[in-house]
């Protein structure tokens, strides 16, 4: 495997996309990536590797390439990035039902200690609202 087709199996690069010439057999095909590609995807791997990000293939780098590892993507590349993002920050939550095991106020107070956790990092706050119904 070369290192363009170790990039892209590991989710460094995009898929390397091959184009045959007409006159050409299609072992000789052209790749299309640049040198910059390659050096930012180098630069990904090394950073998630704990290597220190220079883009460049160094010693360090092949040698943590060469390690034996699953076959599965270091990096899952999301289909359209940035579309993810909630429309508000403002949520609302309201408790449905309740377990036996803890009181309501005990439920109420797990709760609202863990989404003021999760307020305290992020920019959404969580908010109870009494139950609809």
């Amino acid at each position: 495997m070369n290192l363009q087709q170790y990039l892209s199996n590991y989710g460094y690069m995009k898929e390397i996309i091959s184009q045959t010439l007409p006159n050409l057999p299609s072992s000789e095909a052209i790749l299309r990536h640049n040198s910059l590609t390659i050096s930012d995807a180098l630069k990904k791997f090394q950073k998630f590797a704990g290597l220190k990000p220079t883009g460049k293939l160094d010693v360090e780098t092949m040698k943590k390439m060469q390690q034996k590892r699953c076959g599965r993507p270091d990096v899952i590349a999301l289909r359209q990035q940035g579309k993810y993002k909630w429309e508000k920050n403002d949520l609302t939550y309201s408790i449905e039902s309740l377990t036996n095991e803890l009181s309501e106020s005990e439920v109420r107070d797990a709760l609202k200690k863990a989404f003021d956790t999760w307020s305290a990092v992020t920019r959404i706050t969580l908010n109870e609202i009494s139950k609809k119904g």
